[in-house]
């Protein structure tokens, strides 16, 4: 196996029969659904078409069959009756070594998109969360971004330009012959992983680089075929930058200001208007340490993903670009992250406003949290999911997959408090202070519109749910949650807030006027 990932820079998955043993129910599905319209699809007949658009393999199989092309209508009909039996099957589970894998890639630096012919919407969303922190849907091309479906190789050119990498630096993930062959006539390498029902000769007809029959064999191939991450330096600080003039120099100063060796800052200029981009470019010109990335604006939980892909630092930090930190903060966090051989290192956060100072979490001393919950106090998350005041390994945050959501307010509760559940110890460092300076206007204290309230909903109950996957116990003051409100000026009309399932309709938001079971709906 002399084939290597060294020189990759994106790795593209299929789906079905990839990342989720659905080809049974899919098999199931065709056969029952084409027996209907006078057809025999048998699971032979399905692997060997799979990847293909539903529109595609019913017009195949009606040429084969009935001699004639289907029309438009009943090519609607027969895959919409296919696509209603899918979804009346049992759920199918995630590939064993799925997650893995994406893992490994994830902590390589490889960007990770799915190609993928479905049009399952079930499918599509579920993906996106049993895959949390590695896809979201701009890094999908399903059925709904192509005309022309595999064995073309347009979808995997839409999936090269949404990488914005070259066919020779990307990678396919296939397990059917189809797909390897529109990836192969993309000019991209593909790994062939055969998790069905066809013979080897079948799918190595195709072209593939190489030839698997898992993806636990894919993940156990990918550790000496993954590059490994040069990691020359102790810490990367990333901070993301909005129209942040007023204050930018101060922080600067501050954090390049630091007595930490072996350190480097990333700023992510995120489509800023006023003089924010000069003054970083002015401090990176004289400063090599500082690396300015721009993007357009796309909120702190793009930016900071964007400086995460780069960061290089075997710790890495979050900050803001308005705060500044206590002397020596870093290097104390480090050498207390390096003495007691924790996953996390914890600080204070001081708070200046005008009313005065305050201190959010009262350390006093050093202290060592090994569990979950011990953490979670600790952190007092929840309420709290701040991410500044603290350096985490980055490893672990390749382990657990680790990124924050983009485009969305209160874009940082999910990753702090997947972290807080999925890391090992956790060190306080009381010595030193992460100084936040109150502004008016700032995403946490401005007005709750509807958007910013929808947000925060759908954080909490993310939240709720990795809660769940972890076995932890949230305090049942969290578990009641504002869903939506109408006000009228400063006075709140109706609250609706959500409890272990149910809705309590509050007029003023204290009388409580109708209950009724949560629906699900937003």
């Amino acid at each position: 196996m002399s084939f290597s990932l060294c020189n990759k820079s994106a790795i593209l998955f299929d789906m079905d029969g990839v990342l989720y043993d659905s080809m049974p129910n899919h098999s199931m599905a065709w056969s029952q659904a084409m027996a209907k319209f006078g057809m025999n699809m048998t699971p032979h007949d399905v692997y060997l078409n799979e990847g293909a658009t539903g529109h595609d393999t019913v017009v195949r199989i009606s040429l084969r069959d009935r001699g004639y092309e289907a029309d438009a209508s009943e090519i609607d009909e027969i895959y919409g009756y296919k696509a209603q039996l899918f979804r009346s099957m049992p759920q199918a589970r995630i590939m064993p070594g799925a997650r893995e894998v994406f893992r490994k890639a994830a902590a390589a630096g490889l960007k990770i998109l799915i190609v993928t012919g479905s049009g399952q919407k079930n499918l599509i969303e579920r993906v996106q969360r049993d895959f949390e922190g590695y896809i979201t849907r701009d890094r999908m091309v399903t059925a709904f971004e192509v005309k022309r479906g595999k064995p073309y190789p347009d979808p995997y050119l839409i999936g090269l330009k949404i990488a914005g990498v070259p066919a020779q630096e990307a990678v396919v993930v296939e397990n059917a012959p189809l797909g390897i062959r529109a990836a192969v006539a993309a000019g991209i390498d593909t790994i062939a992983v055969n998790t069905g029902p066809l013979e080897d000769e079948i799918l190595a007809s195709e072209g593939p680089a190489l030839m698997l029959h898992s993806m636990n064999e894919l993940s156990d191939w990918m550790d000496s075929a993954l590059p490994v991450r040069e990691e020359s330096l102790k810490l990367s600080v990333i901070m993301p930058v909005y129209n942040a003039e007023r204050s930018l120099r101060a922080t600067l100063d501050s954090v390049l200001g630091q007595d930490m060796d072996s350190m480097e800052v990333i700023a992510v200029n995120d489509g800023s208007t006023d003089g924010s981009l000069s003054i970083l470019e002015e401090y990176a010109a004289r400063d090599s340490r500082l690396k300015v990335l721009s993007q357009p604006n796309g909120r702190q939980g793009k930016a900071r993903n964007a400086g995460l892909e780069v960061a290089r630092g075997s710790f890495i930090a979050y900050m803001d670009s308005d705060d500044v930190l206590s002397d020596g903060y870093y290097s104390s966090l480090y050498r207390a992250a390096i003495k007691h051989n924790a996953d996390i290192a914890f600080s204070e956060i001081k708070r200046i406003n005008g009313a005065g100072v305050k201190y959010f979490y009262g350390l006093k001393e050093t202290v060592c949290a090994e569990t979950v919950q011990d953490k979670l106090r600790i952190c007092h998350c929840p309420p709290s999911f701040c991410c500044v005041n603290m350096i985490v390994r980055r490893s672990v945050i390749d382990k657990l997959g680790l990124r924050f959501a983009e485009g969305v307010y209160y874009e940082d509760a999910a990753y702090v408090f997947r972290l807080m559940c999925g890391s090992g110890r956790l060190v306080t460092v009381p010595e030193v202070q992460y100084i936040y300076i109150h502004h008016r206007g700032s995403t946490v204290h401005s007005h709750q519109t509807p958007a910013k309230q929808l947000d925060k909903y759908r954080a909490h109950k993310e939240v709720e749910r990795i809660a769940s996957e972890y076995g932890v116990v949230l305090p049942d003051k969290f578990l009641n949650i504002t869903k939506k409100h109408w006000d009228l000026g400063p006075l709140c009309l109706l609250k609706i807030r959500e409890r272990r399932g149910v809705e309590t309709f509050r007029l003023f938001d204290f009388i409580p006027v109708w209950r009724r079971r949560a629906t699900g709906q937003e």
